[in-house]
């Protein structure tokens, strides 16, 4: 893979042995992607905050790489932490597993990396333009940078997205290409998906239904729109999670409505080598909705809601 000059003097730890250090992860992943340079990016979001999910070994190598000294190079916020930071008491969160989640929030902090905890970075003010490069780790959030937005992104690790940050590059492969956007299959809708409800659950099946497209599957989806209004981000939203969650997909392209779609059309889908249809809702309700006995918390707003969400 191609560095610049100025990114090999960054590798050989010119700007700081944080940058190198993150330099190195990035020419190596690099490498095993086949791309053929680095790409810059607008912006960064970071997944693996919560201290449930790194553990210790996680914390140490984020409390090791910010004892190095080097800052965010570009904008990067940070996923939700592993509980919440005012009324962890009260839902039962142990003091000793709080103090290690905020340690995991300070070492991203020391990184450049702003205490954003949410994993709807595009609520908050991180609103990528069409086609404007980007490396964002959250599996929703990468599908609604990618498909509503217009933004490119892979669906980045907690580590590679930190070294973008501080770097202020990824490698350019997958979903940063023209290629690497092209629809695997055309996903025929058959069926009404009125409310943001119904397209988690039209996302499900979908997920499901690519699950064995390479890449986890890119759809070109056809015979359902969004609702008009203020709950139409929430619709899309929706409907990308619920792919995401269920699959691996980092991408759709929704006839007529999100940009590459409105701008192609037909012309873009007739890339897809395989064809599926949707008729019916109900196995992706039942899958939503499974579970028994008494209810201890409820958590609303995954992925997060957003001000117009909440006071619906």
């Amino acid at each position: 893979m191609k560095l610049t000059p100025k990114q090999r003097t960054v590798l050989a730890g010119k700007s700081g042995q944080g940058a190198a250090k993150a330099m190195e992860i990035l020419a190596a992943l690099g490498r095993i992607a086949g791309a053929p340079d680095l790409v810059p990016v607008g912006s960064v979001q970071v997944s693996g905050v919560s201290y449930n999910n790194i553990g210790e070994h996680g914390l140490a190598f984020l409390e090791e790489w910010a004892a190095m000294g080097s800052k965010a190079a570009v904008p990067a916020t940070m996923n939700p932490g592993g509980s919440d930071r005012r009324i962890w008491k009260s839902l039962g969160f142990s003091s000793a597993f709080v103090r290690k989640q905020e340690r995991v929030i300070k070492a991203l902090e020391a990184l450049g990396i702003k205490p954003s905890l949410t994993c709807t970075p595009y609520h908050v003010g991180t609103t990528p333009k069409p086609g404007e490069h980007v490396a964002w780790a959250e599996s929703s959030a990468v599908c609604f940078a990618n498909s509503v937005l217009g933004a490119r992104t892979n669906r980045e690790g907690g580590p590679s997205a930190i070294a973008a940050a501080l770097t202020g590059f990824t490698p350019r492969h997958g979903l940063h290409t023209d290629e690497g956007r092209l629809p695997t299959r055309v996903v025929e809708v058959g069926c009404p998906v009125p409310t943001a409800a119904d397209a988690g659950a039209l996302g499900y099946l979908i997920g499901r239904l690519l699950s064995s497209d390479q890449g986890g599957g890119i759809p070109f989806i056809t015979g359902t729109q969004p609702p008009a209004g203020a709950e139409r981000l929430t619709w899309l939203k929706a409907l990308g999670a619920g792919m995401a969650s269920a699959g691996s997909v980092g991408l759709y392209h929704l006839d007529c409505v999100t940009p590459e779609a409105a701008a192609q059309g037909s012309k873009l889908a007739k890339a897809a080598k395989s064809r599926s249809v949707v008729k019916s809702l109900d196995e992706g309700r039942l899958a939503l909705n499974r579970g028994e006995g008494k209810l201890d918390l409820v958590a609303v707003g995954c992925p997060h809601a957003s001000p117009e969400d909440l006071t619906r």
